[in-house]
C-alpha cells in the first residue's frame, strides 16, 4: 500500500494474516510494517552505490510515533545522499 504516512492511518491500521507494508509516497524508503501478531515496525530502506538493499530500523510504534519516524528517516536519508551507510554506523 502506498500512501502520505500520518499518525491518524497508522492508528486505524490492522495487522492481517500476513505482513502488511505500508510505503510512504512523500518520502522514499520510509516504510511501516505491521506483523500478524500486531506489532507496527518503523523502517528506512536505502541503497549504497552499488550494494544491495538494506533496511534500518526507527522504531516500533506506538513508542515511537509517526512524525518522530519520519524525522529519523529524513535524517537517515541525508546520511546516505552524503555516502554513509547508516547500517554500519549503527552496529
Amino acid at each position: 500500500m502506498k500512501t502520505k504516512i500520518t499518525q491518524s492511518i497508522v492508528a486505524n491500521l490492522q495487522a492481517a494474516a500476513r505482513d502488511v507494508i505500508v510505503v510512504d509516497n512523500a518520502l522514499p524508503g520510509f516504510v511501516l510494517r505491521i506483523r500478524p501478531t500486531g506489532t507496527k515496525i518503523w523502517y528506512f530502506r536505502y541503497r549504497t552505490a552499488g550494494g544491495p538493499q538494506r533496511r534500518l530500523v526507527l522504531g516500533r510504534y506506538p513508542g515511537v510515533g509517526a512524525a518522530a519516524a519520519r524525522q529519523l528517516a529524513l535524517q537517515a536519508a541525508g546520511d546516505v545522499a552524503r555516502g554513509v551507510d547508516v547500517l554500519v554506523r549503527k552496529r
